[in-house]
């Protein structure tokens, strides 16, 4: 029994939650974001979302930032294999079906918080 689709494949390794996650963060690696931008980003609960960034933190996976009351998150540099993920996590993400060659949400198009 094989995977059918890159979409299946993204979800039986990271989760549907994680992956959209990981592609919002090493699409745009030197952008930081606030947790209610990667909400919106990933189309996906706030508990779930706020689950997979504290891991992925832990993990040094994300550096995290505080900046007054906000919390900032990004792609961390330093990860012994932030290369390798962000590959992956790209090449994944640039073969499902009606890729457009962009990530879903770029630093421009999101709408910043007001304070």
């Amino acid at each position: 029994m094989g995977i059918k689709s890159r979409s299946g494949l993204s979800e039986s390794l990271f989760g549907k939650t994680r992956f959209a996650v990981l592609r919002l963060f090493f699409s745009n690696p030197s952008e930081p974001f606030y947790l209610q931008e990667v909400i919106r980003a990933a189309k996906t609960g706030q508990g779930a979302v706020e689950r997979e960034v504290a891991l992925l933190h832990r993990l040094g996976i994300l550096d995290r930032r505080v900046k007054g009351r906000l919390v900032l998150y990004q792609a961390s540099f330093r990860c012994p294999i932030f290369e390798e993920l962000q590959s992956l996590v790209l090449r994944i993400d640039s073969s499902a079906p009606g890729h457009t060659d962009r990530p879903e949400a770029l630093p421009g198009e999101l709408h910043r918080l007001p304070w």
